[in-house]
């Protein structure tokens, strides 16, 4: 009931105390609490790099759900045999339910991955050099300053005339964007690829079961 309630609330209302979280983690504060002797208590600055796209990413509350539907139809019968012969708890879930879990292991890593290689809007708010920018915010911007040097008036033209030289000699072009747009969602494809392979498998086990 708590992990459906989270999914309730809208992805605006978590922005703020995800912003927080990354800017000094694992305090969701606009600032970092003091030690009685004055000193700032350890804290991680996750601001403008990669693991602040990644890092909440990680977690997702239909995942959790996926996962607990899917461990409710284990067999009870094959983890009491596991408890007979002598494994732990442990033991169990690492030997057995783990690789009897890989096709939804493949679909909740599928489904985070597309969900964070394609953001917009998270990525943009917390990275802010343009070297570790997401490809979907790197091609947004390029599409804006190649819209700006494409200025139909002469006086506009001219002011952007060096701004259009350095992007056409870096070879900016639609062309380009096009290119840019298709290599983006080549991971994406590959990803689904392998996915897709282990949710079939683990619909024919459940179908013969």
């Amino acid at each position: 009931l708590f992990f459906i309630g989270t999914m309730l609330l809208p992805g605006a209302v978590t922005l703020v105390p995800s912003y927080l979280l990354v800017q000094h983690f694992p305090y969701p504060f606009s600032f970092v609490p003091v030690l009685p002797s004055g000193d700032p208590y350890p804290s991680i600055q996750l601001a403008d790099t990669l693991w602040a796209v990644i890092i909440p990413g990680v977690f997702n509350s239909f995942g959790f759900l996926y996962f607990k539907a899917y461990f409710d139809t284990i067999p009870d019968s094959i983890l009491q045999a596991a408890r007979v012969d002598g494994g732990s708890e442990l033991n169990i879930f690492r030997r057995i339910v783990i690789p009897m879990s890989i096709p939804v292991f493949a679909v909740v890593m599928a489904m985070q991955f597309n969900g964070v290689w394609d953001s917009f809007l998270w990525p943009s708010l917390v990275i802010y050099n343009s070297q570790n920018l997401p490809i979907t915010v790197a091609a947004y911007k390029l599409i804006n300053a190649f819209m700006q040097t494409g200025s139909t008036t002469t006086a506009a033209l001219a002011q952007q005339a060096t701004r259009a030289s350095e992007l056409a000699s870096q070879g900016l072009s639609w062309n380009g964007i096009m290119v840019l747009s298709i290599l983006q969602s080549i991971p994406v494809f590959l990803v689904f690829l392998v996915s897709f392979r282990y949710l079939l498998k683990g619909v024919r086990v459940r179908g013969l079961k």
